[in-house]
């Protein structure tokens, strides 16, 4: 009853909004001020954006338009401050049932902020707190956000009471843990520039004053979560080049040449005469192509934008340009580009001329490589497929119970050498520890719910190091 109603709520203003051309305007700035930074930053077009994110993601998107407009206030016509919602239930609010005009104000007093999920039961409700505004966790009654999230995510999202309880508005944005910590930097930012500007103290969160100057700030702010959000969608697409130090596209490159004429013998004795051709193993004879990249005129990667492949051997300083192999009667070459690959395979024609055959060539762009790697099933999950069930969890837990009683005193480098035992002896040290325990909770949790496996129990391990209370 309660979704339903909101969801008419929602498809009322949205159809106000193309109504009414007066809103068009707004809306389109609105639009704008949550596309422009991606498109910018990605070098994308709106239609190119919608692309990358797909039907879901673009739906997403426009909810956070939506939802951003639902709340502003604006100036651009010859009246005092303004709002949609306000526009829409003076003039045609009269036709909604009271629970939708509640959730319409509700909507357009709603902040977005960034939550801490602390506890979930999936299909029911999630337990979150609220990162900038403090207080106690709420418990938000959601029935499909609830099956997807787990204890220790980070969102970006609306917490509103309707019809007796809290609810998520539409929009849940998932954050990394690192985005999460840059997107707080940034809002806390807004919040100190603007209570200082108003003469009131951060710490004084109860005072009224200080709740509505920090809810003013938000109010500016769906903009830059919506940037967040989508800066994984840009990461994702905009791909980093793979190239060599020539700046060639980075390819998987192997030729096969036949020998025709002679033995073996005399094939190792001519490959060990040429000056640039090193013997780096024996058994069976292996070669490296020692020398200087192409076009040494020309700037090198110039025109490379992503990641970079060289090998240099350590005994001479110069590039290794291909590898060669000899065995049953086959020469094998091995290079990470097509230009390479065309001037080793020439350097080998010359050598052996009509005593080899012509080269016989494959090559895999990079990119499929790593593509093909990851769909490729070790061998370790293959054999884990005959373990029973009851039998796995409990190795599983074995193994995780030794692993995590050894790491309680581990030096860790994110720790700076100290073990986690050894950091909660200090307030900073253990708001490290938290930390990085709720990562690890969050990373393993995430796994569980895709593998369908019952989550590791980690409270054994806040309960040892004495933080069973920031478990909240």
């Amino acid at each position: 009853m309660a979704r339903s109603e909101s969801n008419k709520a929602v498809a009322n203003l949205m159809a106000w909004i193309r109504r009414e051309q007066r809103w068009s305007m707004p809306f389109d700035a609105t639009e704008q001020a949550h596309f422009a930074p991606t498109c910018a930053a990605g070098g994308l077009s709106h239609d190119g954006l919608l692309k990358v994110l797909g039907d879901a993601g673009a739906g997403v998107l426009f909810g956070c338009v939506f939802e951003d407009m639902a709340a502003r206030q604006f100036n651009d016509f010859d009246s005092p401050p303004h709002n949609i919602v306000d526009d829409y239930l003076k003039r045609r609010g009269w036709r909604d049932t009271v629970p939708s005009r509640r959730y319409m104000a509700a909507l357009r007093d709603a902040r977005m902020s960034v939550f801490e999920v602390s506890a979930v039961l999936p299909g029911q409700w999630v337990e979150v707190r609220d990162l900038v505004r403090g207080g106690e966790p709420a418990c938000v009654f959601e029935h499909l956000g609830s099956k997807s999230l787990t204890r220790w995510d980070r969102i970006g999202a609306r917490v509103v009471e309707y019809q007796g309880q809290k609810i998520f508005t539409g929009v849940i944005l998932p954050f990394s843990s690192e985005q999460s910590v840059a997107l707080l930097k940034q809002i806390e930012a807004k919040i100190t520039e603007t209570l200082a500007a108003r003469g009131l103290q951060r710490s004084n969160t109860d005072q009224p004053e200080t709740r509505a100057a920090i809810d003013d700030v938000l109010a500016e702010l769906p903009p830059l979560f919506t940037a967040c959000w989508l800066a994984r969608f840009i990461a994702n697409h905009a791909t980093p080049k793979m190239v060599n130090f020539e700046g060639d596209p980075l390819v998987f490159a192997e030729t096969r040449f036949a020998l025709r004429k002679g033995s073996e013998k005399q094939a190792v004795a001519r490959l060990d005469a040429l000056p640039d051709w090193r013997r780096v193993d024996d058994a069976p004879p292996v070669w490296d192509w020692l020398g200087t990249p192409d076009a040494p005129g020309v700037p090198q990667n110039s025109a490379a934008t992503g990641y970079i492949l060289q090998s240099v051997d350590p005994d001479t300083g110069k590039h290794v340009l291909a590898m060669l192999r000899l065995e049953k009667g086959v020469l094998q070459l091995s290079t990470n580009s097509a230009a390479r690959m065309k001037r080793a395979t020439e350097e080998l024609e010359r050598v052996f001329g009509q005593d080899i055959s012509a080269g016989l060539t494959s090559m895999t762009p990079a990119q499929d490589a790593l593509r093909q790697a990851g769909k490729r099933r070790p061998a370790k999950a293959r054999d884990a497929e005959d373990i029973p069930p009851e039998a796995a969890t409990k190795i599983t837990r074995q193994f995780f119970d030794r692993h995590y009683q050894e790491w309680l005193d581990t030096a860790l480098p994110v720790l700076d050498g100290r073990s986690p035992r050894q950091a909660v002896a200090t307030e900073s040290g253990r708001d490290e520890v938290v930390a990085l325990l709720k990562s690890v909770e969050n990373m393993e949790a995430r796994q569980s719910q895709q593998s369908g496996q019952p989550p590791y129990d980690f409270g054994w391990l806040w309960q040892e190091l004495g933080l069973a209370a920031h478990r909240r």
